[in-house]
């Protein structure tokens, strides 16, 4: 009786919260913008000095309203208490000016973001700010162009906008599917998503936990039905580089052999695929927060008319051109199935989920292997990962990042009951898993050395326990498992015309940038890169990289940063990222402090060898990650590239970052245990939901 009033006051206080944040998200005003330059500001653009200086943004007629502007400035007065600077906002049209009112700022060393009040904008405009003051202070922004976000002064609230909402989705263009059916599948995935949690959680309070099938079938439904729901929102090709991920997975289905690596340079490699962009406008949405596919009821007309073109694949050479094909094998069926762009963009969305339920599902087993008799914890690390926004939305799309990071859990996995176990089949499979690792994604090549280490221990035990017989059987099924794979995917680059090591990112955006060589790099120049990439930049350093990276790339980007890095979720959950991550780092630390000091041996021996491999693996892996992508992103830009930094190149780190919650968990008295995971779960909810909303807001209103 009591259990059942438990289960029942845990059901009832999710569903008021749900309830509480539904009305409070429909009631809550929506602020508009209209325009948007650039999305992502990161360097100086205009400094404003002892003499007036100002800076103008073309800007479209946006109505008779007034207008916020919201600016990103960066004090310079450093060394000076009190200073301040101030700006005024001006509107030009035909020779004359409309000035409002001033803002004053007041900053020591800091960036800022600072609302000012624009006149309407009737027609065709420039927005000038100019600065009036003594004092130092930068505009900042992107290419010269300062980011300059105008928004309405009045606002709408959102359930007002419900019934715009629903006709748009109702249109299913987006989603290939009749109107009903978008509908019913959109509502349907929502269901399953919710009941698959309310189950989860009720396993995870409950006081006997005998039914791993059951949390295994739940994690898999909550994973995919979470990454399912991304795909069904977001709209086709605004998942970064899903265009081109996505014409080698159909050329592959067309001709059976990877596309060139020395063909023509361009995204779009047939006509439909072309023409799907213009009707969806994908170049005016992408980069652009303020921009929206054209939600009309000619939308679908023009859909049905575009896929009547030819779909065949050109043999092109674009950014995914040079990766290994397994993730592309896996999307290979709906090319197969499907003729048109959208259909075959949907299903390979919902196979791509998959990969993101693998994720999932492997970081449950390697916590489950990692702490072998603690399943509530393992549940409970597998219930935050499925709710993870930034793993959801890239597994919704078309990207092999969140594949990579499955197979790097699975190997791990893999490693942790070798050394633990042995056995043939568990070094055969090892060997599968780092091949695997390697030809998902170039990135995969340079992790596999780091998982030798778990052959190595796991053939020493055998040969300890065993003889040098059962060892050399280990040995030579593990050379087995990642042989083979190897030997068809040379005989498939041979039969392909492609080189097996084929070109990096860096060397394709070489010739991009119409650069043939890569000159001026210097290692004492790449170290000083690598630590102002992912560390603040000492005094004794020179500026190499404009803005604070490690709050404005990886910190904001695991926060959450979607579509073309255009549009995030709200500033708190960077502040929840930022706390979690040191919580877990802080108390993990004290265990391993504790343990040291007390000569702790109450762990048994499998958990103290799985501890040292862990000890041993993780941290080559993670510098080799993070060397590559900062080898990446140094070269791509003396190459005159685009910049190699993105947050979702840290995926495969989670199984590293989880393998530290179990050591967390330790330092946390047992009494708060319980109540610190009901109020990280309730986090992860949250934070889930409110990158759902964002990415509403910023498609479908």
């Amino acid at each position: 009786m009591k259990r059942g009033l438990r289960r029942g006051l845990i059901i009832a206080a999710f569903g008021a919260l749900a309830l509480v944040g539904a009305v409070y998200y429909l009631s809550w005003p929506v602020r508009f913008p209209e325009f948007v330059s650039p999305a992502s500001p990161s360097e100086p653009v205009t400094t404003f000095g002892h003499r007036v200086t100002e800076r103008c943004v073309n800007v479209p007629a946006l109505g008779p309203e007034p207008l916020r502007a919201r600016l990103v400035v960066r004090s310079l007065n450093v060394d000076r208490t009190g200073g301040q600077t101030s700006l005024q906002a001006i509107v030009r049209s035909d020779g004359r000016a409309k000035p409002g009112p001033e803002a004053l700022l007041r900053l020591r060393g800091r960036e800022a973001r600072v609302v000012l009040s624009v006149p309407p904008v009737r027609e065709p405009a420039r927005v000038c700010i100019r600065g009036r003051s003594g004092e130092s202070a930068q505009l900042l922004g992107i290419g010269a162009t300062p980011a300059l976000r105008l928004e309405r002064a009045k606002s709408q609230p959102r359930l007002l906008l419900l019934a715009d909402l629903l006709r748009r989705l109702s249109l299913g263009a987006a989603i290939a599917l009749p109107p009903a059916g978008a509908i019913t599948l959109l509502l349907l995935t929502g269901c399953a998503l919710s009941i698959a949690l309310l189950i989860l959680l009720r396993t995870l309070f409950s006081r006997t936990f005998n039914s791993h099938r059951k949390t295994i079938a739940g994690l898999l439904v909550l994973a995919w039905a979470h990454a399912a729901l991304w795909a069904l929102l977001v709209p086709p090709f605004q998942v970064p580089d899903e265009q081109v991920h996505y014409a080698y997975a159909v050329y592959l289905a067309q001709h059976g052999t990877g596309p060139s690596t020395r063909g023509r340079f361009t995204d779009l490699a047939s006509p439909q695929e072309a023409a799907i962009h213009a009707a969806f406008q994908t170049g005016s949405v992408a980069f652009n927060p303020s921009g929206r596919p054209p939600w009309s009821d000619q939308l679908r007309h023009q859909i049905d008319q575009v896929t009547a073109l030819s779909n065949t694949m050109a043999d092109v050479s674009t950014n995914a051109t040079g990766q290994p094909p397994l993730y592309y094998f896996s999307l290979a069926l709906p090319a197969v199935i499907f003729k048109t762009v959208p259909q075959q963009l949907l299903l390979m969305r919902m196979i791509s989920a998959l990969w993101f339920a693998l994720l999932v599902l492997a970081l449950y087993a390697f916590i489950g292997e990692l702490q072998p008799g603690r399943p509530r914890l393992a549940l409970a690390v597998g219930i935050a990962a499925a709710l993870f926004p930034l793993g959801a939305f890239l597994g919704g799309g078309v990207n092999p990042d969140v594949a990579l990071a499955a197979l790097v859990a699975v190997t791990l996995f893999l490693g942790l009951r070798l050394i633990c176990y042995g056995g043939r089949w568990l070094a055969a499979l090892l060997g599968l898993g780092i091949a695997c690792l390697s030809l998902v994604k170039l990135t995969g090549s340079a992790l596999a050395p780091a998982f030798l280490f778990f052959a190595i221990l796991g053939t020493l035990r055998h040969l300890r326990r065993h003889g040098g017989w059962s060892a050399l059987r280990s040995t030579a099924a593990f050379i087995i498992g990642i042989g083979m794979p190897m030997l068809l995917y040379t005989a498939w680059s041979l039969v392909s015309s492609r080189p097996l090591l084929a070109r990096a990112v860096t060397d394709q955006a070489s010739a991009v940038a119409g650069s043939t060589s890569v000159a001026g790099r210097s290692v004492r120049e790449f170290v000083s890169w690598a630590w102002q990439l992912y560390l603040p930049r000492m005094p004794w350093q020179q500026d190499l990289i404009p803005g604070q990276p490690l709050k404005d790339v990886w910190l904001s980007g695991l926060a959450g940063r979607f579509g073309y890095l255009d549009y995030a979720t709200p500033s708190w959950t960077k502040v929840v990222v930022a706390v979690m991550f040191i919580c877990v780092l802080g108390l993990a630390a004290l265990t391993w402090a504790r343990n040291h000091a007390q000569r702790d041996r109450q762990c048994s021996v499998l958990h103290d060898r799985r501890v040292r491999a862990l000890a041993a693996v993780l941290p080559v892996m993670t510098g080799i990650l993070l060397v590559v992508i900062a080898w990446a992103d140094y070269t791509s830009v003396k190459a005159g590239g685009p910049p190699f930094r993105q947050a979702r190149y840290l995926l495969p780190l989670l199984p590293a970052f989880f393998a530290l919650v179990p050591a967390a968990v330790k330092s946390v008295p047992v009494r708060l245990r319980r109540g610190v995971g009901v109020m990280g779960i309730g986090v992860c909810v949250l934070w889930a939901a409110s990158a759902l909303a964002a990415t509403i807001n910023r498609y479908w209103l």
